[in-house]
Order: structure tokens, then C-alpha cells, then sequence
């Protein structure tokens, strides 16, 4: 039995989210070398792993690290890529990908030529309660897909360089893509700019697919409470996969049955069921796959095609 190949990987960007790519790219054994524009923040943090403090220039021409792993602001994120793909490192970019579908048309485009693997942290894709989630919809636990709707809702930081939709959509449309397994027909927005003039803080989305199936998307960075829900309505049961929730509830199936009566139909829902599966952080196993995509020679789970395909459907809303 042999040993799986060591992979070493850089952390470009030591925000409060960089900092926990870092945390879980060293538990893994991969962690090279994190850089931050912020100086202090580099040496500190190289420090605290033990590794040698490096510009980002020299982590480019370091022959050692494969993978780059970008999480820096959003619209940063297009110039960075193309940078670590020129210097011939395999990318792991913060979702979303670029801030236009012509960007990132243009990663995608240059990583092919390169032969470089991009991956985008589309994290809940790694989530095992949305994993169960999936195989409970391939396995027709569900029925057939009628409705999704999903609101990610909280109250905070409102950024200036991305609106809340472009932040936020990219988790709950790539949930909702990976569900239904195409792309929708149509797309349309609403958008209200609430705390300041010129940045969207609060959004929803409808989306139509073929066969009828319908979406919704609700996003706020301006909500009174935190709400991480996404609902999946099939002709046979509904499930509920709420990451607010503790670990034994996080995925919830509803089954129901439809009684006509006269001029109404009674739809009947059983006792909600708890949906078993394994805990374990999605960040580490989002992490772990981009290790084992990058000693594999494998496309990720959330490659480009996945990624382009989140971008179009935020472009489709301003069409």
C-alpha cells in the first residue's frame, strides 16, 4: 500500500476566511507559505505555522508549491488567478470565480491551455448534509423536483466591491444547480440597495427550468436573523437541509400525501424525520479535495464548468 503523494499549497489572502483555509491546509500537511497584503499579518501568521515568510512573488516561483489558494476580496480575484496560472500553480479560488462572466471565461480559457486545475469554494457542495441531500434527490427519495427555494439571510458587514448578491447567490445557485442537474431557461432579479446608495443589500431570484421545475433565491446582508435554509419540494416529500441547526437536525424530510375531498385537496404532512449522516467540517473536506484533485490529475467537484455555470445565472439577473 502506497503512500499518497505530499502536496504543497500557498494561502494568498489572511482574512478572517483565509485564516481558517490556512488552519485546515496545515492540518492536512499542505500549508507552504500564507501571504497577506498586510505585512504584519504575513509574518504572524508564518510565524505561528512555522514557515518562512514569502512575497507573493516568491511563492510564484517557488517550484515547491502546486496550488495556489486565493481568498482575497472578490475583485481581486481575476488579476491573482491569472498570475498563479502563468506561474504554472493549479488554483483554488473564494467563490465567486471573477465578478464577470468574461473573466472568468478567460480563467477558464487560460487554465485549459495550461493544463492547471481551478477549483471554486462553492463550500456547501462539500457539506455532508447537503451531500446526503443530493443522494437523496438521485435516489428518487423525493419524487420528482417540483420547487427549491433557498433565503441566506443574516444581519452585518456590507462590502462596497461585490453587492450581496454576488457574495451570497454563488452558495444557495450552486446548491440549487447540482440539484436539478442543468441550467435554468430564466432568470429574474429584484434587488433593493437598503443601508447605502449603490450597493445591492438585500435580493431574489426566480429561476425556470425546463419541465416546470421553479427556484427562489432570497439574500440579505440586512435581516433581523441569521437564516441558512435550503428547501427541496418533490412529488413524494420535502427536505429541509437548515445549517443553522445542530448536527442531528440539519437535514430534515417531510413526508406528506394529498387527500381530494370535495372542492379541496388536503395535503397531509407526516412527522418530520431527522436524515442521518456523517458530521465533519466541509471546509477540511473541501480542502482535502482540492489536495487529492491536485496529486489525481482530477477535475474538482466545483471545477470551472461548475463555476461558469453560477456566474452566467448572477449575469442573467442584470440582463
Amino acid at each position: 500500500m502506497g503512500f499518497a503523494r505530499q502536496v504543497k499549497v500557498a494561502v494568498i489572502g489572511a482574512g478572517m476566511w483565509g485564516q481558517n483555509l490556512a488552519r485546515n491546509f496545515h492540518a492536512l500537511g499542505a500549508l507552504a507559505a500564507i501571504n497577506d497584503a498586510h505585512m504584519d499579518r504575513t509574518v504572524a501568521l508564518s510565524l505561528h505555522y512555522d514557515l518562512p515568510v514569502q512575497s507573493l512573488q516568491q511563492i510564484l516561483d517557488n517550484s515547491e508549491i502546486e496550488g495556489i489558494v486565493i481568498s482575497v476580496p472578490s475583485a481581486q480575484h481575476y488579476e491573482l488567478a491569472k498570475k498563479a496560472l502563468a506561474a504554472g500553480k493549479h488554483i483554488f479560488v473564494e467563490k465567486p470565480l471573477t465578478l464577470s462572466l468574461a473573466s472568468a471565461e478567460d480563467i477558464v480559457t487560460m487554465a485549459e491551455k495550461a493544463e492547471r486545475i481551478v477549483m471554486v469554494g462553492h463550500l456547501l457542495q462539500y457539506h455532508p448534509a447537503f451531500l446526503k441531500l443530493v443522494d437523496m434527490v438521485n435516489e428518487g427519495a423525493l419524487g420528482e423536483l417540483q420547487y427549491i427555494y433557498s433565503h441566506r439571510l443574516n444581519i452585518g458587514r456590507i462590502r462596497t466591491q461585490e453587492d450581496c448578491l454576488w457574495d451570497l447567490a454563488p452558495h444557495d445557485l450552486s446548491m440549487i444547480l447540482a440539484l436539478v442537474q442543468k441550467e435554468p431557461m430564466k432568470v429574474q432579479g429584484n434587488a433593493a440597495e437598503n443601508a447605502q446608495t449603490g450597493v445591492v443589500d438585500t435580493a431574489t431570484l426566480q429561476l425556470a427550468f425546463e419541465g416546470g421545475l421553479k427556484a427562489h433565491v432570497f439574500v440579505s446582508w440586512v435581516h433581523p436573523f441569521k437564516e441558512h435554509r435550503l428547501t427541496v419540494v418533490g412529488s413524494k416529500g420535502m427536505a429541509v437541509f437548515d445549517d443553522t441547526q445542530p448536527w442531528s437536525s440539519k437535514l430534515m424530510f417531510h413526508g406528506y400525501r394529498t387527500l381530494a375531498e370535495g372542492h379541496y385537496i388536503d395535503i397531509i404532512k407526516d412527522t418530520p424525520m431527522a436524515v442521518p449522516f456523517t458530521p465533519d467540517e466541509p471546509l477540511k473536506l473541501e480542502c482535502q479535495h482540492f489536495l487529492d484533485c491536485l496529486r489525481a490529475g482530477e477535475k474538482p467537484r466545483t471545477g470551472s464548468l461548475e463555476a461558469l455555470r453560477v456566474i452566467r445565472v448572477l449575469e442573467k439577473t442584470h440582463a
